[in-house]
């Protein structure tokens, strides 16, 4: 078996990679229908996320178009889909062109004393990533006209697609 169907098979099978290929990455579509309550909005976003191979850092993109006022703050929260939970990273204000920016484990937003960081420790980016392939992070971007947040995308991981790779005879 070569070296990327078995690095293919362990990440889709198991959930973690063998480390010898790329890093992590996941692409996001962000709207007002995934914001708990959903928000009528006609604002959309992209968000990109991808891990570098040693977890040294985490390199993003956030678009967001389309609101009818002024965005106040941009995160990654800890929490399922469905559900609302704190912020565990603070992102750079989107624009309809993009922004860019590095995550670092100094990035991380500790849990307050009276808080627990939705039933997990995120404390660094390993344990980051490892909460994003629990489906429980997501991006969230907020408005003037909607502080909890406008527009939002949970983080899931993603299954490759392996008939891409083998050869159909």
């Amino acid at each position: 078996m070569n070296r990327t169907l078995l690095h293919l098979f362990a990440t889709a099978l198991f959930g973690f990679s063998t480390g010898a290929l790329a890093a992590p990455l996941f692409e996001e579509s962000l709207s007002g229908a995934q914001e708990v309550p959903p928000v009528e909005s006609a604002g959309t976003g992209q968000f990109a996320l991808e891990f570098s191979d040693d977890l040294s850092q985490a390199q993003y993109r956030l678009q967001a178009a389309g609101t009818t006022t002024a965005f106040v703050g941009a995160h990654l929260h800890c929490a399922g889909a469905g559900e609302n939970g704190p912020i565990v990273v603070e992102l750079t204000l989107p624009t309809e062109a993009g922004v860019t920016g590095t995550i670092t484990n100094a990035d991380i937003i500790p849990p307050g004393p009276e808080e627990t960081t939705c039933g997990r420790v995120i404390n660094n980016l390993a344990s980051l990533l490892a909460a994003i392939r629990d489906d429980a992070i997501y991006v969230n971007v907020h408005t003037e006209a909607n502080p909890p947040g406008e527009l939002r995308a949970q983080i899931f991981p993603r299954t490759p697609d392996l008939s891409e790779l083998l050869p159909i005879e």
